[in-house]
């Protein structure tokens, strides 16, 4: 009976994305054990003992084993009773004085071609929840910056409006893996589980929503 130690991102994605997709695999080799926990700091593969980690962002050049799940999107959104009562938001300039909800991430980088910005963000909610930050958008309380699986759902639906969509930025999603753990077959076989499920799972939840 082998073991797989397993960490991924908090939050959404690896609750909602992720982990479901390992319960299947759970389901269809019973004689593998997968241990996963949830993380929002990065984790070190080699010195935690790690076998397989999901990680958001552009990955550094390395010895280990990476392969590419898919891309998130991270979108500005606010209510439309929120964007009635403020003045328009046309540049990200046009945030500075607005009440803003935030969670760990209080500097927001803007990238638009080669313009790029940053606001602090403040004046409004901090809340390291990305599922709270939602649901504090929708009651109006500020423009708020979440991945499209979070709020793609409530676009569909016009319970929160996008706002300068031109500087949406995407973040890849890799598993990473110690080159050594890859050549084990119940490590490499949840890998390309994984790899060809989260496409599917991942339009699933853009379509359902929370």
């Amino acid at each position: 009976k082998g073991v797989i130690r397993m960490n991924a991102v908090g939050g959404l994605l690896g609750e909602q994305l992720i982990a479901p997709l390992v319960i299947e695999f759970q389901k269809q080799h019973p004689n593998i054990e997968v241990h996963l926990d949830f993380s929002s700091v990065q984790v070190d593969l080699i010195d935690q003992h790690y076998d397989l980690v999901v990680r958001l962002g552009q990955m550094p050049d390395s010895t280990l084993v990476v392969r590419k799940l898919g891309t998130i999107r991270t979108r500005y959104v606010a209510s439309p009773e929120f964007l009635q009562a403020n003045k328009a938001i046309k540049h990200p300039d046009d945030l500075v004085g607005l009440p803003l909800v935030y969670g760990s991430v209080d500097q927001w980088v803007f990238s638009n071609g080669d313009d790029k910005q940053t606001i602090r963000a403040e004046g409004g909610i901090k809340v390291i929840s990305g599922r709270v930050m939602r649901h504090a958008a929708m009651a109006g309380l500020g423009v708020t910056r979440l991945a499209d699986v979070y709020v793609q759902a409530d676009l569909d639906h016009g319970r929160l409006v996008e706002v300068l969509p031109a500087w949406a930025a995407s973040t890849p999603v890799y598993l990473v893996c110690p080159p050594l753990r890859y050549k084990l077959n119940r490590v490499s076989a949840l890998m390309d589980w994984l790899k060809k499920g989260f496409a599917g799972r991942y339009k699933q939840i853009l379509k359902e929503g929370l």
